[in-house]
């Protein structure tokens, strides 16, 4: 039975006080709308005892129609303004099967386009966090290879400017040079220091040349 008649046939049982009211909610959902044990279709057949749908743009109150799309819902309860006439399966709401699908793939895919923004956003705010991480790791281990070089000085360099002993040419063993330690030849540059201060320097990423001249630097300055 077609939505439009099953309306219009509760809207006669609503002006007819000689049988019980039925809603169209009733009429468009339920076999048995007026609760008589027998189903409509059945007792009054497809037509519903002769009933014709009422044509929603018949209204010779305002000249307007309150079913613009006629299939028995009315404009201001229908979800779906714009489903075809004679269409088949249309609910309470004004929306076909079909319309009803669309309307939950849409929905579907509004809620999948929102996670995908979501989830940019949360690996955008990961990034930033482990560049601010390794920009302070970087940071943090400068510092602390400074620290480790004002140590070794503060450690050796009162020893060797600090005092007011007369500084003396190292003397020469008389050993062969090829027996001696790499570094004992290049400790003619820094004079009071030993292999093991200068080899400690050399470790924290000194060059030979570079510390001759933090080494005159530092002579200068206690001197």
């Amino acid at each position: 039975i077609l939505d439009a008649i099953e309306v219009s046939w509760a809207q006669v049982t609503a002006l007819d006080p000689t049988v019980d009211a039925v809603s169209p909610q009733d009429a468009i959902n339920l076999a048995d709308a007026d609760g008589d044990g027998i189903d409509e279709a059945t007792a009054l057949g497809c037509d519903l005892g002769g009933i014709e749908p009422i044509d929603p743009n018949n209204n010779q109150s305002n000249g307007t129609s309150d079913d613009d799309d006629q299939d028995g819902v009315l404009n201001t309860k229908d979800e779906c303004p714009n489903t075809p006439e004679d269409t088949l399966g249309v609910d309470m709401t004004g929306c076909s099967s079909e319309q009803r699908d669309q309307k939950a793939g849409d929905a579907s895919g509004e809620a999948e386009k929102g996670f995908g923004e979501n989830f940019m956003l949360l690996l955008m705010f990961g990034g930033l966090l482990l560049l601010i991480g390794a920009v302070y790791g970087i940071v943090q281990s400068r510092k602390e290879s400074e620290a480790r070089k004002d140590w070794v000085t503060d450690q050796h360099i009162d020893d060797v400017v600090g005092t007011d002993a007369q500084w003396e040419q190292p003397v020469l063993d008389g050993q062969n040079e090829e027996e001696a330690s790499p570094l004992a030849k290049e400790l003619e540059r820094f004079p009071g220091w030993d292999e093991a201060m200068l080899q400690q320097y050399l470790d924290l990423g000194w060059t030979l040349d570079q510390l001759e001249e933090y080494y005159q630097q530092q002579v200068s300055e206690q001197g």
